[in-house]
């Protein structure tokens, strides 16, 4: 059967499962009958600029996007090194948010507080607005501009679900802000800190509340508990190191709570502790989720204290009444020992794997819970101070991993750990020396979906071996291992990446440079280039000075990329070095 043999209300169908930028991609062009679909007025349209090139949103975006925005129900809008500044030049075109009158959801990812401000603002006026995703990678003058933006959101009338991915230090909830909101019912807040006189101002101003996914719950001293219990809240996910004490004090303010996922660091509660919290605290509890870190004493046998924890978890209230499995695992050749205690099946979406660690578990087949299907982002680290010849490994498989950062080289358990990697698709790798390319090479073989290949500078790494190949990989990163970009490349190194056949096919490049003519050079010789993130090193500035009036560079690279398309650059504050995005439009 031909495609265009099947009827306009099925192909209708099945483009309310595609993004409209694929559609228009693929159908718009070839004849009349399939652009006056793409435009029906009954066809709703979801909109997805990330990794978006500047051809298609310079195509797409500015001649078409006004036919169709009030049939717009999702709109994601992000600015990071794929697509640099994008929700200042959506607004530059002369889009304003409010023009998009039947959008439910808005995701938003931005540098500028001022764009980010005004369009929360215009959302006012979207009666369909249900959820919103703020991300941001600025974190200068957050606390200036925070309080100003919970209340612009908190005013947004229909808002039921709030995702915001903002690192707000826990003063952000002390003073209780002009709206109180009915309608959320949902919030994320990962990168929040809260004591429990923020939460409680939290819940004040969000009544409704039933789900809060939140940062860290930190110890408060002077909290004076009313007697209000904020019944509306049945699903809470925290990460804390406070005290049993202060826990309490949260838990007896939220009876009603059903499902609690907890990450608690460096507080010891055994068993026996937990039992005695839930049958307090939480009447209501239907599924607790707990990964715990425990420092272990130096004094006693590390095999007796495992024994010993695991022992009160296997009481009549885990094994028979929940039949809620415990599972710890520990290095037995750690100088400062500590275990990490989990409830299976593990539930957290990421999992530090040790090489050399040690296992056990309450349950009484370990193999009831070995797949980890939760486990999208993995860490491995083989540790080099295990005895190859007398292992145990962790009897685990995972089989959704979409990250993984890994060190190498790799033990041959690694391929039983991970026994397939074709959902990966992002991988951040360190190297020791250029001998271990060619097990990197031999995970790519496997990694079918791979879209990122992220490299840590790491002691003797090189790029004179670097000849790895992945037929999916389009962005390509460099950083160094602290965490801090400043590993600037020489023109040597810039010229053995671009005779690669990743750097041909690559779209997005991330990396630092020594000489600002190697810039010119890696754009020249890599074709599908759409987005190049990048520190110069002879582009410092004057610290005491902002980067608009000290940024040689800019004005340099429009003297110097003489390029048959167009392209924009955009500068972000890194330290005493701007931090240059450019962005693309070669055309087809």
């Amino acid at each position: 059967m031909k495609l265009e043999s099947l009827a306009n209300e099925l192909l209708l169908d099945v483009f309310e499962y595609l993004d409209f930028l694929n559609i228009f991609r693929a159908f718009h062009g070839l004849n009349y009958r399939f652009n006056q679909l793409i435009f029906n007025e009954r066809q709703v349209h979801h909109l997805d600029f990330r990794s978006i090139s500047k051809y298609d949103f310079d195509i797409i975006c500015r001649p078409y996007l006004s036919y169709i925005q009030d049939r717009i129900v999702s709109l994601n809008l992000s600015d990071d090194y794929r697509t640099p500044d994008l929700p200042q030049i959506f607004l530059s075109c002369g889009y304003r948010i409010n023009q998009f009158i039947n959008l439910k959801s808005l995701t938003i990812s931005f540098y500028s507080f001022a764009v980010l401000k005004q369009t929360i603002f215009e959302c006012r006026e979207l009666l369909h607005l249900t959820r919103l995703h703020i991300h941001t990678n600025n974190n200068h003058d957050i606390e200036k501009n925070s309080r100003e933006l919970i209340d612009k959101i908190w005013n947004l009338p229909k808002l039921s679900h709030c995702y915001l991915d903002i690192k707000y230090s826990q003063s952000v909830w002390f003073i209780p802000i002009s709206k109180i909101s009915q309608s959320i019912h949902y919030l994320s807040t990962i990168g929040t800190s809260y004591n429990l006189n923020g939460l409680l101002n939290l819940f004040e101003q969000a009544p409704n509340l039933k789900r809060l996914d939140m940062g860290d719950f930190s110890e408060d001293h002077d909290t004076q508990l009313t007697q209000t219990n904020f019944s509306s809240l049945i699903s809470l996910s925290m990460s804390t190191s406070v005290s049993k004490e202060s826990m309490e004090l949260l838990f007896q303010v939220i009876p009603n709570l059903c499902y609690l996922t907890i990450q608690l660091d460096n507080t010891y509660l055994d068993g026996h502790a937990w039992e005695q919290i839930l049958i307090k605290y939480l009447k209501n509890i239907k599924r607790f989720r707990l990964k715990m870190t425990i420092g272990l004493g130096s004094h006693k046998d590390i095999a007796e204290q495992i024994e010993e924890l695991l022992d009160s978890f296997r009481t009549t209230f885990w094994i028979e009444q929940h039949q809620w499995f415990v599972r710890c695992d520990w290095d037995p050749n750690d100088i400062y020992p500590k275990a990490i205690l989990y409830t299976l099946p593990y539930a957290f979406d990421s999992f530090s794997y040790v090489g050399g660690n040690q296992s056990k578990s309450t349950c009484p087949n370990d193999l009831d819970y070995s797949f980890y299907n939760q486990v999208h982002t993995l860490e491995h680290v083989d540790n080099t101070n295990y005895d190859s010849n007398n292992l145990t490994f962790l009897p685990i498989r995972c089989i959704n991993v979409r990250h993984l950062k890994i060190k190498f080289p790799l033990h041959d358990h690694f391929w039983s750990l991970l026994p397939r990697l074709d959902r990966l698709t992002s991988l951040d790798v360190g190297l020791n020396d250029d001998s271990d390319y060619a097990q990197l090479q031999q995970l790519l073989d496997q990694a079918s979906h791979l879209d990122t290949l992220r490299f840590c500078h790491m002691r003797k790494f090189s790029m004179k071996s670097f000849n790895i190949n992945s037929k999916s990989i389009q962005g390509l990163e460099f950083f160094q291992n602290s965490g801090f970009r400043f590993r600037y490349f020489n023109s040597e190194e810039c010229a053995i990446l671009a005779n690669t056949a990743l750097a041909s096919q690559c779209k997005f490049l991330v990396i630092d440079v020594k000489n600002r003519r190697d810039i010119i050079a890696l754009v020249n010789a890599m074709p599908n280039l759409q987005a190049l993130s990048i520190l110069c090193q002879d582009n410092k500035k004057n610290q005491h000075q902002p980067i608009e009036e000290n940024d040689s560079l800019t004005q340099w690279l429009h003297d110097h990329l003489l390029l048959p398309y167009t392209y924009s650059i955009t500068r972000k504050g890194y330290t005493n070095v701007p931090l240059i995005n450019l962005w693309f439009n070669r055309g087809v």
